[in-house]
């Protein structure tokens, strides 16, 4: 269901992607959830077919999605004019919201689609300020706090938790409205302007593959304030080599984010790709542990 307006004081729309495979202009679905007036007032899914439909089999194996469910649905433009009236207008609610805001970007510029700037909030920063003493603040841990059903990975559920826990965030701070909410919890409401950022993590890729590194697994992780990093895993002159792109890993120590996906930790993971930590932490293991490779 897409409403056709909502003329709010505070409004909301959550946003969750998924994509056929590494790249962030590959979106094969969308869910959508909006916010009226403190309450989750619609939903919706969306299949789309990329432009090139290349399913990576990691993440087939996570959505379940495959080339042939999306043959007959439409490209991102088409989909794209049911997000495009809201987003000066309403904060983007994203759980991670590196990945999916990437994702936007990337794929609206693939198309020539202009963008303009809009206002964003990490629900997953939200979930850490509200459930400080939790074990873990991914969707399927929220789900079990709010005793709610829900299917990670699609994507509409993944838009509905999302704004479930914006909601949520309101009522415990006896906020006005999202943007109170975040105030009141510490969580700074980013803003993008699509138009004057570059798409560095694409340069970043291709430059990865110019220096002809093999078996690359790259992961997109949140830092403590938001900030996504990157941390790669690949072999060079058959030698392991791990990277973060954060302020340590920049300087050749070894950083929480890599010691957090070695012991299998996808908290701040959003990349969506799960299923490359166990053979990211079996690589450092065989090189005899995240210590040795950081002190050779």
């Amino acid at each position: 269901m897409i409403p056709d307006k909502l003329a709010l004081v505070m409004h909301a729309l959550a946003i969750d992607f998924e994509t056929a495979n590494s790249s962030r202009s590959s979106p094969c679905a969308v869910g959508l959830a909006w916010i009226e007036n403190g309450a989750i007032a619609a939903s919706g899914y969306h299949l789309i077919r990329p432009k090139v439909p290349d399913f990576g089999f990691y993440e087939t194996r996570i959505h379940g999605i495959t080339a042939k469910d999306v043959q007959d649905s439409p490209e991102f433009p088409e989909v794209f004019a049911h997000i495009r009236p809201y987003l000066a207008s309403h904060v983007l609610l994203c759980h991670g919201s590196a990945f999916d805001v990437s994702v936007l970007i990337a794929t609206a510029k693939s198309y020539g689609l202009a963008l303009e700037p809009f206002d964003v909030l990490c629900t997953l920063q939200l979930a850490r300020r509200l459930w400080p003493g939790r074990g873990g603040h991914s969707l399927s841990h929220i789900a079990q706090y709010l005793d709610v059903s829900f299917q990670h990975h699609y994507a509409e559920d993944d838009a509905l938790m999302s704004a479930r826990i914006a909601v949520h965030a309101a009522q415990q701070f006896g906020a006005r409205g999202i943007r109170d909410a975040a105030k009141r919890a510490g969580v700074t409401i980013s803003h993008r302007d699509p138009g004057s950022e570059p798409d560095e993590r694409d340069r970043r890729t291709n430059a990865r593959r110019d220096v002809g590194l093999t078996d690359l697994i790259c992961f997109e992780v949140s830092g403590r304030s938001g900030t996504p990093y990157q941390v790669t895993s690949s072999f060079r002159n058959g030698a392991l080599d791990v990277r973060c792109s954060c302020i340590a890993g920049r300087n050749r120590k070894l950083c929480h984010h890599l010691r957090e996906l070695m012991d299998g930790c996808v908290d701040t993971l959003t990349s969506r790709n799960e299923e490359q930590v166990g053979e990211f932490a079996r690589r450092c293991r065989d090189a005899g542990g995240l210590d040795a490779l950081f002190t050779r």
